[in-house]
């Protein structure tokens, strides 16, 4: 089913479809409107990482070299020794059927019917040994980290649940607790469906047009995006939570007019903490377009395009471009200069971002290592005046990262503060979904792999 959902948008190249034939049955030329009376899509099954044992590539030689392959279908017991090789090939990072439908599938999602999407992928391996004819095997396989999600576009999100492949999808009854993990997650999907969809029908004037775009891209090129969903894909499944499960943090996202700054020492975590926070938001009110979600992440090799217009800019950039249709007073902005070849002032800027923001009936204003934002010219004072500003005229919510700096602190005084650390639980998932990596000797000693976590547990002291 999966490939076959992928296949519906994967029309542009009818010869690479051809290729999964086999997989989904027969072939289906499909297009892209299916996704117009779609509010939502939920994976499951998605390819996941390997946490330990043999790689992927390796199983794959494996399953070439035995003479049949067993596998069951339908509570019969089948043989194929040709298949599955191939089938399971395209999981193997770099593989480019399964990159090209990716990508297509991900094009089609973000373009005329942007939609959201859940995955949800196995944490636990499968118990493959019986399937290659070889109990040494044992429970290992887990597919490459690179095919997790399918799409790395801001609305996809991703979730673990503790089985393996075999019994991912199967819940006994309503009480199973990954049913109502799974129910927890889709549930703004299908309470949302009917306003996603009436909505999506009434827009008349889409961001997708090229003059809405080059508006768009003359007030910045700088696409924060990208580095979100860089970050979030370093994420450890299950890490963070601690934070969005703490008073201060439930208090801001339920509570207009709120600030949570979070300072910690290098290496805490800040900046993976921040795009997990930006995750969180996007998912919840994915339905909502009355919310309105901006973000920056500062880094001190970036001064020459984070200065305080470019910085005012950029949020400017992520507000309007969520809006059902490019706000009128953009593209006033954008007209008084176009003839003129000349920039916004800051100012100008600052002004069309209060218009904008008062579209919305809130706002999340999220920035990452206020500690690498220029001084020089007053920048990073100008910058936090221009958001207290906003929040103080249109209650906006505003949430900051920074290292322990004091003039920085002395801006937050009054405001709701959490220090950031790496906890322990944290650090043990990191290290659980990268032991894979260590040789062989190591992974197949569980004793010596507890003894080797317990040790770097140890060592962090909150890095």
């Amino acid at each position: 089913m999966l490939i076959k959902a992928l296949r519906l948008a994967f029309d542009a190249n009818p010869r690479q479809l051809a290729q999964f034939s086999p997989i989904a049955g027969h072939t289906i030329v499909g297009n892209s409107a299916i996704f117009s009376s779609t509010a939502g899509l939920v994976f499951f099954g998605t390819p996941f990482r390997g946490r330990a044992g043999h790689k992927l590539e390796e199983w794959i030689e494996r399953l070439k070299l035995s003479p049949t392959t067993k596998y069951h279908e339908a509570g019969e017991t089948r043989q194929s020794p040709k298949i599955w090789p191939e089938t399971m090939s395209t999981s193997v990072p770099g593989n480019p059927y399964l990159r090209d439908m990716v990508l297509q599938f991900g094009e089609t999602r973000r373009g005329d019917y942007p939609i959201p999407l859940w995955c949800f992928y196995e944490e636990e391996p499968s118990p493959v040994g019986k399937l290659v004819g070889d109990e040494s095997w044992g429970n290992y396989y887990l597919v490459p980290e690179d095919t997790a999600t399918l799409d790395v576009s801001k609305n996809t999100f991703s979730h673990g649940l503790p089985r393996h492949h075999y019994n991912l999808p199967k819940f006994p009854d309503a009480n199973d607790e990954a049913w109502q993990t799974v129910r927890a997650k889709i549930e703004p999907l299908i309470t949302g469906a009917r306003q996603f969809l009436e909505e999506r029908s009434t827009i008349k004037h889409k961001l997708n047009s090229s003059e809405d775009m080059k508006i768009l891209d003359w007030l910045t090129l700088v696409d924060y995006g990208l580095q979100q969903s860089d970050y979030i894909r370093r994420r450890e499944q299950g890490t963070g939570q601690w934070l969005l499960d703490s008073p201060e943090f439930k208090t801001w996202i339920n509570t207009k007019n709120q600030t949570l700054f979070c300072p910690g020492i290098p290496g805490s975590g800040k900046t993976i903490l921040t795009s997990i926070i930006v995750e969180e938001l996007s998912l919840r009110f994915s339905t909502d377009t009355s919310i309105g979600i901006a973000y920056l992440y500062f880094n001190f090799r970036r001064h020459d395009e984070q200065k305080i217009d470019n910085l005012l800019a950029s949020l400017l950039k992520q507000l309007a471009e969520n809006q059902p249709s490019l706000p009128v007073a953009v593209k006033e902005l954008y007209d008084q200069h176009k003839k003129k070849r000349t920039r916004p002032s800051f100012e100008d800027i600052f002004n069309c971002l209060k218009i904008v923001t008062k579209l919305y009936s809130r706002v999340f204003i999220l920035v990452d290592a206020l500690d690498e934002s220029t001084v020089s010219d007053g920048c990073r004072q100008r910058f936090l005046s221009s958001l207290f500003n906003l929040q103080a005229e249109f209650g906006a919510s505003f949430f900051a990262t920074s290292r322990l700096i004091l003039s920085i602190e002395k801006e937050f005084e009054g405001h709701s503060k959490l220090d950031i650390r790496a906890s322990d639980e944290d650090v043990r998932r990191y290290l659980d979904g990268h032991m894979f990596r260590l040789p062989r000797f190591v992974t197949r000693s569980f004793e010596l792999e507890e003894e080797i976590k317990i040790a770097i547990v140890k060592a962090t002291e909150g890095m």
